[in-house]
């Protein structure tokens, strides 16, 4: 089981332009991957980036993935409607 959380807009973007974060927290190990992202509507190809970088480091496949249940998968900062929990 994988936990997805990401985080609210800085209120000042990072040297590089990064505004959100977001994480991969895996339930079992209790690791914790961060990426770096502009903006949300990048978390879907994050998380196709973690996914292939697990799966191919541990040989084993991701079974449930869960969030806070919070509006940010849906766009209420940057107004991108993206619904992110059917796709896994």
């Amino acid at each position: 089981m994988v936990y997805i959380d990401i985080c609210d807009p800085f209120p000042t973007a990072s040297w590089n332009g990064y505004k959100y974060f977001i994480t991969f927290t895996d339930d079992y190990s209790r690791y914790r991957y961060l990426y770096l992202i502009h903006e949300k509507s990048q978390s879907l190809d994050m998380f196709k980036i973690y996914k292939a970088e697990v799966e191919n480091q541990q040989n084993r496949k991701i079974k449930t993935v869960r969030t806070d249940h919070d509006d940010e998968y849906y766009g209420r900062y940057d107004g991108y409607v993206q619904d992110l929990l059917p796709i896994f």
